[in-house]
């Protein structure tokens, strides 16, 4: 069932589960996992309510510890997915702090960009601050944090955090790269915002071409150069948007 489950061989997988369910009724703790991966199942497919159904019976059948923390994590992962915010934080806390359990970070990730889809920026950013310097986690944590210091009005210590996050060099990992680059473009449109057009434009330009985040580079631009009043510069880039990203959420806006 894990061999098709992981193959994205999702109907074989099911059918091997039922037939396990059906011969495990007398050892419960298999029960338990055959349900968990069918609740993932679930998921892997968008069935979202009968996924929450089996996940909120899995809860009370684990004792406290990494498999109960591994189904809390199922259930929070859905919950933000939904976005049912509140929810996730009221999941997330109710984890178990176990140094064994490897994908606390993920969790208290979820936890942060919650409160940070409330609006609650301290909180959101108290959460953040947990998650330690050497996981994968923490340059995303960081972004989210610099946001967060935004719009706590705190700009100093947002772009010491977006100045970190946009000098990350991951060349092979496509990843951390578009994280890098939409931390400059973040950072490009603080700069924008306030008012230091001449910072936020070289900003702009060191978001790669390929990047996913060029076209709202481009637009950046546009806006940058509309504000000092180079209109030629600013159309410039604008008609350059719409040459190139037509289909671009930005691109009905630039033609505006």
């Amino acid at each position: 069932s894990y061999y098709h489950f992981f193959l994205e061989d999702y109907l074989t997988s099911a059918t091997r589960l039922k037939l396990l369910e059906a011969s495990v009724q007398h050892d419960e703790e298999t029960l338990n996992h055959v349900r968990l991966l069918r609740g993932s199942l679930y998921v892997a497919w968008g069935m979202h309510r009968p996924a929450t159904d089996i996940f909120d019976q899995l809860v009370s059948a684990f004792p406290p510890g990494q498999d109960r923390n591994q189904v809390l994590l199922l259930i929070e992962r859905l919950q933000y997915s939904r976005a049912l915010y509140q929810a996730a934080v009221s999941t997330y806390e109710r984890l178990t702090r176990d140094p064994v359990f490897a994908s606390m970070d993920h969790a208290t990730y979820l936890a942060g960009m919650s409160h940070y889809a409330l609006g609650n920026f301290e909180k959101a950013l108290s959460v953040m601050t947990t998650i330690p310097t050497s996981s994968g986690y923490a340059p995303f944590a960081k972004l989210t944090s610099a946001k967060s210091h935004n719009q706590l009005a705190d700009v100093d210590k947002a772009t010491i955090l977006l100045n970190e996050v946009g000098n990350l060099e991951a060349p092979h990992d496509p990843v951390f790269q578009a994280l890098a680059d939409k931390s400059r473009l973040t950072m490009g449109l603080l700069l924008t915002e306030i008012g230091r057009y001449d910072e936020a434009l070289p900003t702009f330009a060191s978001i790669r071409r390929a990047s996913p985040f060029y076209p709202d580079a481009m637009f950046g631009t546009g806006w940058a150069r509309l504000y000092q009043q180079r209109y030629a510069e600013s159309l410039a880039a604008f008609l350059k948007l719409l040459h190139e990203a037509p289909n671009h959420p930005y691109a009905l806006e630039a033609l505006t």
